[in-house]
């Protein structure tokens, strides 16, 4: 019997029970591949994650883990095109080269440290520095300075206008505790 367009009779419900079995036994063995009774989840990964730092492995495996720890001024939300507070509670642009954020009060890092526009000020100063060698150096080519304006307020200039500053700052400036990373010698281990 050959079937015409529309009709599915045993055929199609034969292919919807294998897809159905299918499923169930892919999640089934997914419970397996957890190893629930040794407490462990295995996840299959094209690059081994060594470091959970934006500077030193800006990649995107890594990201889903080191997202989970730090954060940026601004995050970028993709599903409704437009910048949303993160680290900074608001910002404007006072011309064309230059941004001021107003960081949100009572921030803490996971050791207990308090955020302030110190912490800002010093990864931006220690991410621009031209002797750093990180993946992805240039990223931060364009950006000119930044300075403290108020205890948790900072002035970000660039050296020219540039399109691609806000979404630099979303997707690669997350702000480390500059009280613990200035004192490592292997910036990397933060």
């Amino acid at each position: 019997m050959r079937l015409r367009r529309g009709e599915h009779g045993m055929t199609g419900r034969c292919l919807v029970g294998f897809l159905v079995l299918a499923l169930w036994t892919l999640a089934t063995a997914l419970d397996a591949v957890a190893q629930r009774s040794a407490d462990t989840v295995r996840i299959a990964m094209n690059f081994p994650v060594k470091r959970l730092s934006p500077y030193y492995q800006p990649d995107i495996e890594a990201g889903m883990f080191f997202r989970l720890l730090e954060e940026p001024l601004v995050w970028y939300d993709e599903r409704e095109g437009k910048f949303i507070p993160a680290l900074a509670k608001s910002w404007k642009r006072v011309d064309e080269r230059t941004l001021d954020f107003e960081l949100r009060d009572g921030v803490k890092f996971h050791n207990g440290n308090v955020l302030t526009a110190d912490d800002a000020v010093y990864v931006m100063n220690w991410r621009t520095d031209p002797k750093l060698r990180v993946p992805g150096a240039t990223r931060f080519a364009f950006f000119e300075s930044i300075e403290k304006t108020g205890p948790l307020s900072v002035r970000i200039r660039t050296k020219e206008p540039t399109a691609i500053d806000m979404i630099t700052l979303a997707y690669n400036f997350y702000i480390e505790d500059s009280r613990v990373h200035a004192k490592l010698d292997d910036k990397s281990e933060y």
